[in-house]
């Protein structure tokens, strides 16, 4: 619940330029592990309306990006 609510919060400072999923790790102090664990959340968030992910973001790469919707 706790990183949910980071990412949401971090979303939120971005706006609608969005931020990277290497940016969203790195500031949620996580960017040591693999970006698997904050795929599968933004991809719950992502269907529950509260996220939205571009495809590369989608595969996992650091420079996929993702936004609060529109």
């Amino acid at each position: 619940r706790q990183a949910r609510g980071g990412i949401v919060d971090r979303l939120r400072t971005a706006a609608g330029k969005g931020v990277t999923l290497g940016e969203l790790s790195s500031a949620m102090h996580h960017h040591e592990r693999s970006l698997d664990w904050l795929v599968e959340i933004l991809t719950q968030l992502e269907s529950e309306g509260l996220a939205e992910l571009s495809p590369a973001a989608r595969r996992g790469s650091p420079r996929g990006t993702v936004r609060l919707p529109r």
